[in-house]
């Protein structure tokens, strides 16, 4: 009998049991407002963790009939630490709540699962206490660490051809802002590409003011007209005065017992994004105090701030970011390295012993044997040929019968100079890095004996870039004797019009405002007078001299020309044929290259910057553009489906990954955003964006992007 009563009580206590669980699971899922509240964390904004968005697909993007020639990425940070303001009012405000719930002033409860969702909330919340894993403002915390380590390892599983070489600062190029969290994030992204070998990665060192990475901090007019503008702020300000959140304020002070206010609100909501984001396993107690309705009340506030302050609100906005726009596209139209082979070819020719080696390793030949007795390389060198190569050497007088030479007038270009600071330092890195590979014996094999690869190999291991003179783009001693016996051979060929002696009346020298061109004049005239051309009296340089310089005068040539694109474009089209592809291939061999040398600089290039660069460059390439512009009184359902919603495109940690790739004689361009592929607004190509197609998308970003007249407050 008692073990009947006993199992009868048992079998009540479950049933009891069993339904206040059903009931409990029931409640939640269908009244998340009132009962336990556990939403949350897809709404936090830009303190949402990257793992909440993350694209854990990382298999290889594969396109036939193409491949992926270079990569640049723009990276935000990853998760981190408050700043020391944001920290302090978190401290303030919700310490304030917890010591009000601590001491027991809790609402009545109307059901058995209140009392038990607010007993278990009531002791998370007293033991809380705001803790940072790491000292220092807005530092990069170990979420961001991971964050940045998995983000690397996908993206190199995705294109494994372009990341999947050893790390050299000729294929790879990271930078990032003057900021610790930047700093670190570069960091160990380059861990998850390259593992223990990262630590032999070159960063340079960050600008204080960055305009393609932070432009915004040096941009007045968005500085004046939007950041410190009250208008950026005005929806937000009318938002918050609605009965919408009006009712939310309400609804959290009745859950406490306590009157609140916005601010305390959205410090709750804060807290809950950054302990979300530091904390994988545990649940903020203070994301327990607000319902989902709440979140996405508290998400859409924020969304309307950065709407107005970085997005679609004013064009100033995405304006100004078009320094960085440029400056991926540009690296894709002409990039960093298409001159340096060509000023390497060019200047060889000055330094003797290098110039056989230099120019068979480069040259056109097809012979794939010694080509160091080879001087047709000396023919090709452009620019910088130096003019004892096309000089005429036959100075015998120049006679018509019947005429007589009345004037001669003569324009002249500088004689060989020196390297500008910028080529040289390019010199100097590249074939030092060149130099080192092969005095490192990373020779090929050869079939013919040792000796043209020994002879390379000493030449090669010797080398090193002399100047003679001091300063950029000075005349050189071989400038000097260019000027003067081209003088002499003129002064035979007219010995009526110059064998008279020096006259100020007779004779008119004029050049630019350069040290080259002043002494090519000084260096003609002894030439012409000898010892007597101390005497000749030379005029002053025009600064901005519209005869012999007037190209830096013309905005038309400057704009139209010099900065178009479309100057480039048969060069550009000529650089990615087969033909050169081949020539590069050769040169590779010939060296016995690990890596490919190509026209475009690195193969790999990561920027990593802030929240307000990423969603400047959002709305500057058209994304996530609603049909509405974002005010206070935008409807909830229309609001529900927006597209602008920070807590997706602005998480920590969110990135744009540009790549390009060559498709037969097409190059395209793929754009990925938190990794997942996204089509270029306005480009109906299918996932890939032809090349043509975003220069005449972009156009105006990258011809008219003056960034002083962008950002100018007259």
């Amino acid at each position: 009998m008692l073990s009947f009563i006993s199992l009868s009580f048992l079998i009540v206590t479950f049933t009891i049991i069993g339904y206040y669980f059903y009931y409990y699971f029931t409640i939640i899922g269908a009244k998340q407002d009132e009962s336990c509240l556990i939403g949350g964390s897809n709404y936090l904004g830009t303190k949402t963790p990257y793992r909440l968005v993350a694209n854990e697909d990382d298999s290889a993007i594969v396109f036939q009939g193409c491949h992926p020639l270079k990569i640049v990425g723009v990276i935000r940070h990853g998760t981190r630490t408050p700043g020391h303001k944001a920290e302090k009012k978190i401290r303030s405000k919700l310490g304030a709540l917890r010591d009000h719930i601590e001491a027991g002033n809790l609402p009545e409860l109307n059901s058995v699962l209140e009392n038990f969702c607010q007993y278990n909330l009531h002791k998370r919340i007293k033991k809380w206490a705001f803790v940072l894993e790491k000292e220092g403002e807005k530092f990069l915390t170990k979420e961001g660490e991971d964050e940045m380590i998995k983000l690397a390892k996908r993206i190199k599983s995705r294109f494994p051809t372009l990341l999947n070489q050893e790390y050299s600062n000729k294929s790879y190029y990271f930078r990032f802002t003057d900021t610790q969290r930047t700093r670190e994030s570069a960091k160990f992204f380059t861990i998850g590409l390259f593992g223990n070998e990262a630590q032999h990665v070159w960063f340079p060192e960050p600008e204080k003011k960055d305009q393609i990475l932070r432009f915004y901090k040096l941009c007045d007019k968005w500085i004046k007209e939007v950041d410190e503008n009250s208008k950026s702020s005005e929806e937000l300000e009318k938002f918050l005065l609605t009965d919408e959140v009006k009712d939310m304020l309400k609804r959290v002070a009745e859950r406490m017992n306590y009157t609140v206010n916005y601010e305390d609100v959205k410090s709750m909501y804060t807290t809950c994004g950054f302990e979300t984001a530091w904390n994988r396993e545990t649940k903020s107690p203070w994301c327990s105090l607000l319902s989902e309705r709440d979140f996405k009340i508290l998400e859409y506030a924020e969304d309307l701030k950065y709407y107005w302050n970085d997005g679609y609100g004013f064009e100033i906005n995405r304006n100004q970011a078009c320094p960085l726009i440029k400056n991926v596209f540009t690296q894709f139209f002409c990039g960093d390295g298409l001159k340096v082979l060509l000023l390497h070819q060019e200047r060889i020719m000055k330094f003797p012993g290098c110039n056989e080696v230099i120019f068979n390793i480069i040259g056109a030949e097809e012979d794939e044997s010694c080509f160091i007795y080879d001087r047709e390389g000396s023919k090709h060198l452009g620019t910088k040929t130096p003019y004892r190569l096309v000089a005429n050497k036959e100075d015998s007088v120049i006679e018509y019968k019947g005429c007589h030479p009345l004037k001669i007038v003569g324009v002249i270009r500088h004689g060989t100079r020196t390297p500008g600071h910028k080529a040289e330092k390019k010199i100097r890195s590249k074939l030092g890095a060149l130099r080192d590979h092969i005095e490192a014996g990373n020779l090929p094999e050869v079939n013919s004996g040792n000796f043209c690869e020994y002879n390379l190999h000493s030449q090669i291991k010797n080398w090193k870039f002399l100047i003679e003179k001091e300063g950029e783009k000075v005349l050189t001693n071989e400038g000097e004797d260019e000027m003067i016996k081209l003088a002499k051979r003129i002064k035979s060929r007219f010995p009526t019009l110059l064998n008279q002696e020096y006259s100020n009346s007779s004779y008119y020298f004029r050049f630019t405002s350069t040290q080259r061109t002043r002494q090519s004049a000084k260096f003609f005239t002894i030439g012409l007078f000898g010892n007597e051309a101390n005497q000749v009296w030379f005029p002053e340089p025009v600064y901005n001299d519209p005869i012999l310089r007037f190209y830096k005068l013309c905005d038309k040539w400057r704009k139209e020309i010099k900065k178009n694109s479309k100057s480039f474009e048969e060069k550009k089209k000529f650089l990615q044929t087969d033909e050169v592809e081949d020539m590069l291939k050769r040169v590779t061999e010939r060296m016995g290259l690990n890596y490919t040398l190509n026209y475009d600089g690195p193969q790999s290039v990561f920027y990593f910057t802030h929240s307000g660069t990423m969603l400047k460059t959002l709305s500057h390439l058209g994304l996530y553009k609603d049909e509405y512009k974002l005010t206070h009184n935008v409807q909830v359902k229309q609001r529900d489906n927006r597209k602008w919603k920070i807590s997706k495109v602005d998480t920590f940690s969110s990135n744009v990954i540009f790549v390009l790739y060559r498709c037969g004689d097409d190059l395209k361009v793929l754009l990925l955003h938190q990794e997942r592929i996204i089509k270029f607004p306005g480009c109906n190509e299918g996932e890939m964006c032809s090349l043509k197609k975003l220069e005449e998308l972009f156009n105006k970003s990258l011809i008219d992007c003056d960034f002083q007249n962008i950002c100018s407050l007259s």
